[in-house]
């Protein structure tokens, strides 16, 4: 069956909504949170090769 009265359009959905979703989250957010992790990364190999250039016996990593 059809209904008589016409569909809404998206933006009627998405106007007004007090939530937002991982979809619905500004890009600049996604961009902070990988700026944030390549910062802590750095560090990490930063810290690395200082310990590393001291002199300390390299260490095996495990990811596990």
């Amino acid at each position: 069956m059809t209904s008589p009265a016409p569909a809404s359009p998206a933006s009627d959905r998405t106007t007004g909504s007090t939530t937002t979703s991982a979809a619905g989250a500004p890009a600049s957010t996604y961009v902070a949170l990988l700026v944030a992790d390549g910062a802590h990364l750095t560090g990490r190999v930063a810290e690395a090769a200082d310990l590393l250039g001291a002199g300390a016996p390299a260490a095996r990593y495990d990811a596990r």
